[in-house]
């Protein structure tokens, strides 16, 4: 809302300076990717509870993990802009959750999860199904979860809920070349969702139980994260239970996955730690029953509109609170497609 005055004499508006401020600010975070009504496409169904995805652009493919079998799959878009499924990797895992990629490195994208008692991080190669490499162990009890890659260092990063009580949530560096791993937090509550904004070299990192996000600089001289603060995104610290998230093309806004509400929101990121910009509010980019329990959500990364995933469409993954308890007999979950 623009606070203004109406000067009779000379007819002109005079809009204060704060308010113009806010309204460019909301202005940046409605146009970060041109929201109108969305329309969803079942990409794939009938899975169990799907934790993370990532896009592969150069093969017109994307990776999604399932959670409680271990597996990944491999979606494909076909030339009649069709989408089929193959498992990918379907042995050797009990559980499989973040993934990522490099985009220097097409061959392959990287993952984290646990071979019975061992949380591992490991790369999967995109051209051939069961064929990955353990590359590093995160400490007994801190699978990792939250998954990302700083493009400029090639350093991986993952966020571990740990027992999901408060002080147990973990933040680790993985050297992918050296297996070195690093303790940047071991002071959080269930971090869950991270993303690396690649401009400004900034590691987020959200807490699922509260919704509260933290953010890290990975850019200094010494090569240690240092830590810019922490912010209230707006979503019900209770209800909401923020997953998984993603950051707009320009950095501007966070689209995230409210599992707990099942609902998609967007508000505006906060490079600064700067709490103050939580009081915009939240959008709600899609919701009313149409997803259910979101986990995670991916924007396309290409300008081409009729590309396989073009930058005004949204990748979400389901994670069915039934699926999880019973995942022999429920497979409820869904990967997404919401155009909008």
């Amino acid at each position: 809302m623009i606070f203004c005055s109406f000067d009779q004499p000379t007819k002109m508006w005079k809009v204060s300076t704060a308010a113009m401020c806010v309204t460019l600010v909301l202005l940046s975070l409605a146009t970060e990717h041109c929201i109108g009504t969305p329309r969803i496409t079942v990409v794939t169904q009938n899975l169990s509870w799907l934790e993370n995805l990532v896009l592969v652009p150069s093969s017109d493919s994307m990776f999604v993990s399932e959670l409680k079998f271990g597996r990944v799959w491999k979606i494909q878009m076909n030339s009649n802009r069709s989408y089929t499924r193959q498992l990918w990797v379907s042995s050797n895992f009990t559980r499989i959750l973040g993934l990522t990629k490099n985009t220097a490195v097409p061959s392959m994208i990287y993952g984290v999860g646990s071979q019975g008692d061992e949380n591992v991080v490991f790369s999967i190669s995109t051209s051939r199904p069961n064929n990955f490499t353990i590359i590093a162990h995160t400490p007994k009890g801190r699978v990792g979860n939250g998954f990302g890659c700083h493009y400029a260092s090639g350093k991986l990063y993952t966020a571990s809920e740990g027992d999901f009580l408060p002080g147990t949530g973990s933040v680790y560096e993985i050297d992918p070349q050296t297996g070195k791993v690093t303790t940047i937090s071991e002071s959080l509550w269930a971090a869950d969702g991270l993303w690396i904004d690649q401009d400004r070299h900034l590691l987020y990192v959200g807490q699922v139980t509260d919704s509260k996000m933290f953010i890290w600089n990975i850019t200094s001289q010494n090569g240690a994260a240092v830590p810019k603060g922490s912010v209230e995104t707006g979503l019900n610290s209770l209800t909401g239970l923020m997953d998984d998230f993603t950051l707009g093309f320009h950095g501007a806004s966070i689209v995230a996955a409210s599992w707990g509400e099942s609902k998609i929101v967007e508000f505006t990121s906060f490079p600064s730690g700067d709490a103050r910009q939580a009081k915009l509010g939240i959008n709600v980019l899609v919701g009313n029953g149409t997803i259910h329990q979101p986990t995670s959500a991916r924007w396309g990364e290409s300008l081409d509109p009729r590309g396989a995933f073009p930058s005004t469409a949204l990748f979400v993954t389901e994670g069915r609170a039934k699926d999880y308890l019973l995942p022999q007999e429920e497979k409820n979950s869904r990967l997404l497609r919401i155009d909008f």
